[in-house]
């Protein structure tokens, strides 16, 4: 997920998976699948910016769920410690 600020300054979360495009108009406006608007105070960069780093941190778990699939088996233990170590880091 990733933070946007509505207009009044509410901050709220939105799944990036679900934007379809971005218009400037002037204000920012995500589109989403479902055709809903929102309308954010973030310039369309920001927006691509924390879009691109939720999709960076999104693949490092995958990569760690991967790795920690394989020790699972040998060792449940280590693969429950690298799991509860893992933290979302807030952009």
């Amino acid at each position: 997920m990733i933070k946007v600020t509505k207009l009044d300054g509410t901050e709220y979360y939105l799944n990036p998976h679900q934007i379809e495009s971005i218009e400037i108009r002037p204000d920012t406006v995500l589109v989403m699948l479902s055709g809903k608007t929102h309308i954010v105070r973030e310039e369309a960069d920001d927006v691509l910016e924390r879009i691109n780093a939720y999709r960076k941190r999104l693949g490092s778990f995958t990569s760690l769920v991967k790795s920690s699939s394989a020790e699972l088996t040998a060792s449940p233990a280590a693969a429950n410690q690298k799991f509860e170590s893992c933290q979302v880091q807030e952009s």
